[in-house]
C-alpha cells in the first residue's frame, strides 16, 4: 500500500514540474524583428554640429517613412526577412534640401540590416 501511494505522488509531483515548465515559458523564444536602420553619418556623411539639421527616409514598398533629428537613426522595422526594399532618402539644412538619393536593402532575415546607400546620395549644396 505504502508503494502504492508513493507512486501516485511521484506521478503528481512528475506531472506538476511537466505544467510548470509550460506556464513559465520554458519554449523557445520568438523570432527576432526583420528590420533597416539608416544613420545619418553612414549615409549621408554628416552628423550634429554640420549642417545637416534633418532627414527623411522613405520605404517604397511599403509606403512607410521615418524623419529624424540630429545624430537619431531612422529605422524600420517588421519587414518581411530577405525581402528587398528601395529607400528614398532626403537631407535637409534647415528648409533646404541638401541631400538626395535612392537605393535597394536586402533585409536580412530576424536581425537588423544597417544599411549603407552612401553611393546613391547626390550632394545637392555647396557645403
Amino acid at each position: 500500500m505504502v508503494h502504492g501511494y508513493v507512486r501516485a505522488l511521484v506521478v503528481l509531483a512528475t506531472a506538476a514540474l511537466a505544467s510548470v515548465g509550460a506556464v513559465t515559458g520554458c519554449s523557445s523564444p520568438p523570432p527576432a524583428n526583420t528590420e533597416v536602420e539608416f544613420e545619418e553619418v553612414v549615409n549621408l556623411g554628416y552628423s550634429c554640429g554640420g549642417p545637416l539639421t534633418s532627414w527623411t527616409v522613405t520605404a517604397r514598398e511599403t509606403g512607410d517613412n521615418g524623419t529624424a533629428g540630429c545624430e537619431q537613426p531612422v529605422l524600420f522595422p517588421n519587414l518581411a526577412p530577405d525581402a528587398v526594399y528601395t529607400f528614398d532618402i532626403q537631407g535637409f539644412n534647415g528648409q533646404t534640401l541638401c541631400w538626395q538619393g535612392s537605393c535597394q536593402v536586402q533585409a536580412a532575415g530576424y536581425t537588423t540590416t544597417f544599411a549603407d546607400c552612401s553611393s546613391a546620395i547626390v550632394h545637392l549644396c555647396n557645403l
